[in-house]
């Protein structure tokens, strides 16, 4: 499908150029359609990002409300909501990156506010699912929800950053190994926040 084309070279080409050095025309070029293509799809570049974001973030939104909509104990979905989040982000680590200096980037307004809507949709069924295992008294009352959610990806982009991952790897310890050390680390840390 032609769409998945596009989608696919300028997911691509954002990651390992940026934003700002992607053209539409180096896009075009990637995915072997003429630019009046891309326009007829997209409209426009920032659309096309955004349709990428969009794309990435709804698959991890329907794993989320799959496991919030499951009658697993709130420790389980918490493990399992751990797991969705650090397979997407070390698998996808360039992306992940290229998507949180874009958040940081002042001069790009419209463009942020469209991100963190589109971001905020995850975050909303991720807060959603922590509310529930309060209110059905699993998860303590008295815990900054916002700040559980911040620990977690702060967490994962600290150990998948291309040069900061670096000190926090045992010598010679293999991908697999440091991703199951961090998810590991990751969910205990915060089911010793979150339990009673």
């Amino acid at each position: 499908m032609t769409s998945e084309k596009i989608l696919s070279a300028a997911r691509k080409l954002f990651e390992q150029k940026g934003y700002d050095n992607t053209s539409v025309r180096d896009i075009a070029t990637l995915a072997d359609v003429n630019v009046a293509l891309i326009n007829y799809h997209f409209e426009s570049k920032e659309n096309l990002f955004l349709a990428i974001l969009e794309q990435s973030l709804d698959a991890t939104r329907m794993k989320l409300t799959s496991i919030n909509d499951g009658s697993d104990p709130a420790e389980e979905k918490l493990r399992k909501v751990v797991a969705v989040y650090a397979e997407k982000v070390f698998s996808h680590c360039q992306f992940y990156h290229f998507v949180q200096r874009e958040l940081q980037n002042p001069d790009r307004h419209k463009l942020r506010e469209h991100m963190t809507r589109i971001v905020s949709k995850n975050n909303k069924e991720f807060k959603h699912f922590i509310e529930s295992a309060q209110e059905s008294k699993e998860f303590k009352k008295d815990v900054d929800v916002d700040l559980i959610i911040a620990t977690l990806f702060g967490i994962l982009y600290q150990t998948t950053h291309e040069f900061i991952s670096k000190r926090y790897r045992k010598p010679n310890e293999k991908d697999d190994a440091f991703r199951a050390r961090v998810e590991k680390f990751a969910y205990e840390l915060l089911l010793l926040q979150l339990k009673k």
